[in-house]
């Protein structure tokens, strides 16, 4: 079964999103660890590897947390994410892509990487 998660919701063709709904989405980490990752990334991206990386950012890439933040991606942000518009996940390929909803995002996640990547590495 093919899952759009950008097709559930019937505003997700107007790609013009709120600053509230923009900060909402952006106000959990694994959020914008994930759209940075696919951000910079071009076609579809598998959901592990985006659970990988997730993980290493996160300071611990065991099994363990891998399969938390892939589990979280799946039933909580991804689907969060489609509805705002800004990807698309297509279940049955285990497959990411963005939308163009990810431009009005993009200069918020921007900041918002400068912040995460501070505190990181300092």
């Amino acid at each position: 079964m093919t899952t759009k998660t950008s097709d559930t919701n019937p505003t997700d063709n107007d790609p013009d999103l709120s600053p509230t709904e923009i900060f909402s989405l952006l106000s959990n980490e694994r959020r914008r660890y994930a759209l940075h990752y696919l951000s910079s990334r071009v076609g579809a991206i598998p959901i592990g590897e985006v659970a990988e990386q997730i993980a290493i950012w996160e300071g611990d890439p065991t099994m363990d947390r891998y399969q938390r933040v892939y589990v979280g991606l799946i039933h909580n942000h991804l689907s969060r994410l489609g509805h705002a518009g800004v990807i698309a996940y297509d279940s049955d390929e285990e497959l990411i892509t963005t939308t163009d909803g990810i431009d009005a995002v993009r200069p918020y996640l921007e900041l918002a990487a400068c912040v995460d990547m501070s505190r990181l590495n300092g």
